[in-house]
């Protein structure tokens, strides 16, 4: 499937960056600039317009940062038998919704509801033996960074499994900078002038040290207009609300599922 042609590449952000900060458009052949410096510049505009698109600033009369709705795939995972965490995708930004069982190996496809960690934890301790398909799950992050990768998340699950099962969920995916091998921006052709004003918005300010000059007006036009095209892909209903009290998931009624863990206090 071809590209829209309205679309543009990283090679289109960086000549007009470079135009706009007067280096020209660099060799437009293999679309870069034979300056390591001038090329690094070019760069970092380009990267810090990207993540200002998907990291938007608050639109006047708005309460929070908005939601782009591409920004949320859906995902299967991979779950063993006898696990009670499995590793979540790279590029995991965060759950949103709830997670499903969507293999023939369940013997039903009620949502798996999402809750704390300490949550799963007292579960475990609970009912340490324990197996059956997974009824709860929970985010954890790991500790700490390594030399080649940042910090990552596993999904907990309780119970532990009792076979393999598959997971389906929908998560907020931490984009990756555009560069030669990724030169596609998310979000298609109608936000392509958005990403470009945001790159000039942000070489403007960093480059020419120019707070909320004309091309951050012109960025912050553009993205009014991109959010509100964005808001028609968002569903119209959320579905039934209900409790699911009195379903049964894998022999077990959704209360025995989430009922709490006793807590004492002196002897009581």
């Amino acid at each position: 499937m071809a590209e829209s042609s309205l679309s543009l590449n990283f090679t289109d952000f960086k000549k007009k960056v470079g135009f706009f900060l007067g280096y020209g458009l660099g060799d437009t052949s293999p679309g870069v600039y034979t300056d390591a410096q001038t090329m690094e510049v070019v760069n970092d505009c380009v990267r810090g317009g990207l993540e200002q698109v998907v990291k938007p600033p608050i639109l006047p009369g708005e309460q929070n940062s908005y939601d782009w709705s591409w920004m949320r795939p859906v995902a299967t995972v991979a779950l063993p038998s006898g696990a009670s965490s499995v590793v979540l995708p790279d590029d995991f930004g965060g759950i949103e919704g709830k997670v499903f069982l969507t293999d023939s190996a369940s013997d039903s496809f009620m949502p798996i509801q999402v809750v704390n960690p300490e949550f799963i934890l007292a579960k475990q301790a609970a009912y340490p033996t324990f197996t059956g398909p997974p009824g709860l799950v929970a985010v954890q992050w790991t500790r700490g960074t390594t030399a080649n990768a940042g910090q990552r998340a596993q999904l907990m699950v309780w119970p532990t499994t009792d076979q393999a099962y598959t997971l389906t969920l929908q998560y907020y995916f931490l984009q990756d900078a555009l560069n030669g091998t990724n030169p596609w921006p998310p979000g298609g052709a109608f936000l392509a002038q958005t990403i470009n004003a945001s790159c000039l918005a942000y070489a403007e300010l960093h480059v020419n040290y120019v707070s909320r000059g004309p091309m951050y007006q012109a960025f912050m036009e553009s993205l009014a207009a991109s959010i509100a095209a964005d808001r028609r892909n968002l569903p119209q209903t959320g579905g039934y609300n209900g409790d699911r009290s009195d379903e049964v998931f894998a022999g077990r009624s959704w209360d025995y599922l989430h009922r709490p863990v006793a807590v004492t206090y002196s002897g009581s």
